[in-house]
């Protein structure tokens, strides 16, 4: 991520830690910051609502069990 920012900055390299951390708060089930990183995620860049998408079909599968 060093590089990648130092080199030629995207606004979707923020996407990156924006879902680890959600995904995260996900797993340990702390749902307001799940949805303040999935609303950071969602503001970055457009193409990231398929990315979201998946992210919330996982934690439907993970929640039944």
């Amino acid at each position: 991520m060093q590089w990648t920012n130092i080199y030629d900055f995207h606004a979707i390299a923020l996407v990156i830690p924006f879902f680890l951390f959600a995904f995260y708060f996900a797993l340990v089930k702390n749902w307001k910051w799940f949805w303040i990183f999935l609303f950071l995620m969602l503001i970055t860049k457009e193409e990231v609502g398929f990315i979201v998408g998946f992210l919330g079909l996982f934690i439907s599968v993970i929640q039944k069990k």
